[in-house]
């Protein structure tokens, strides 16, 4: 998992290769979305180190990963997969609280070089020193994408039967960027969007109720009235 440092200033952008970290996959096997699971449980972590322990003050920090079903684990609950996914999307939101987690596509993704196996020659690359060349945008010209979910995203779910929405966005737009910086869990964005207008929803629920009970309320009235005035003439 390679990690990079983005510096601009108002003439040039530099990008360089700070570090870089790699496991052996386990010898027990496992389906590739867990695997990748495992990828980015690994930059999570080295992430959130480099992030403790360098003396640099860093404006934001984005991770990717070439995987939509890791991706759209990590925007669910931990409670509703299966243990072996929970643990690892548990602490994967817990390390990356204040970063943003972003899809890259698989041939722009520079750590498939080594897990891939990556030769003398091939990682002369400019992308595996430089990473791809939308980092270079001002600022990074990132979209939403949301997949067609598949089987491989509903098989490590402990109910499969769940049906789940997404929001989608494909431009800029100031109201999502300040969402995504209180938090990148979309569940948790939902909760704490709508705590605030519990008090008015239900004002307004109440508000309905009660225009409907005097709505009745005068119909009946006027109907007894008419009743009243037909007997006394």
């Amino acid at each position: 998992m390679p990690i990079r440092v983005k510096s601009e200033n108002a003439n040039e952008t530099q990008i360089r290769l700070l570090c870089s970290k790699t496991r052996i996959a386990p010898l027990k096997t496992l389906s590739i979305p867990r695997l990748e699971l495992f990828a980015a449980t690994l930059l999570s972590k080295l992430t959130s180190n480099i992030v403790k322990i360098i003396d640099l003050e860093f404006d934001e920090a984005h991770l990717f990963s070439d995987s939509k079903v890791v991706l759209e684990w990590i925007q669910i609950q931990p409670h509703l997969l299966n243990v072996f996914v929970a643990n690892r999307v548990s602490l994967i939101q817990k390390l990356t609280q204040t970063f943003s987690l972003h899809h890259v596509k698989t041939k722009e993704n520079p750590a498939d070089f080594i897990s891939s196996g990556a030769t003398k020659l091939k990682l002369q690359d400019e992308l595996w020193w430089t990473g791809p060349s939308f980092f270079k945008d001002k600022p990074l010209n990132l979209d939403w994408v949301v997949s067609q979910k598949d089987d491989n995203f509903f098989e490590d779910l402990k109910n499969p039967n769940i049906v789940y929405s997404c929001i989608t966005h494909a431009g800029p737009s100031v109201f999502l960027d300040n969402c995504l910086k209180i938090t990148n869990n979309f569940t948790k964005l939902v909760r704490i969007l709508v705590k605030p207008l519990a008090t008015s929803i239900v004002f307004t629920i109440l508000l309905q109720l009660l225009l409907c009970a005097s709505s009745c309320l005068e119909s009946l009235l006027n109907k007894s009235f008419k009743s009243y005035c037909k007997v006394f003439l």
